[in-house]
């Protein structure tokens, strides 16, 4: 038997009596902002105009700012015309966290995220952050 989906359970016998096949395209994007590194204040234009130019539905975002009430990922979303963001950090350096960001078209509905293991004299405050997303055909 040939499966036709995912679900290994279903296969050619099913085709026609689970209705109309749908086909559906998430377009995703994943980039490394490098923090505050270099000539940060210069990279923030070019970094809207190229997440704007890619139209992506979920951008993955590493290395990702914030201070004080500002957040890098909150302002992309803003300016992205309404994203939703999730964001986490471990790292801070003189008052600046350094974290990992997901922008979203669609609701985040949940999201959390762990600290990666490391030895105690080696860490760099790295982690893994998860973005539950209710996208148009259900839950990413």
């Amino acid at each position: 038997m040939r499966p036709i989906c995912h679900d290994p359970g279903v296969t050619i016998e099913h085709e026609g009596t689970l209705g109309p096949l749908v086909l559906s395209t998430v377009r995703v994007a994943t980039w490394n902002l490098w923090w505050r590194f270099g000539h940060w204040e210069h990279r923030a234009e070019p970094i809207l105009a190229t997440l704007r130019a890619v139209d992506a539905d979920v951008i993955a975002l590493q290395e990702v700012w914030a201070e004080g009430g500002r957040n890098q990922a909150a302002e992309l979303a803003e300016a992205l015309g309404g994203y939703h963001h999730a964001y986490a950090a471990k790292y801070e350096f003189e008052g600046v966290h350094f974290g990992n960001a997901v922008l979203s078209r669609w609701p985040i509905t949940d999201q959390g995220h762990e600290y990666l293991p490391t030895p105690p004299d080696e860490d760099e405050g790295r982690l893994v952050l998860r973005a539950d997303v209710d996208g148009p055909r259900g839950p990413l």
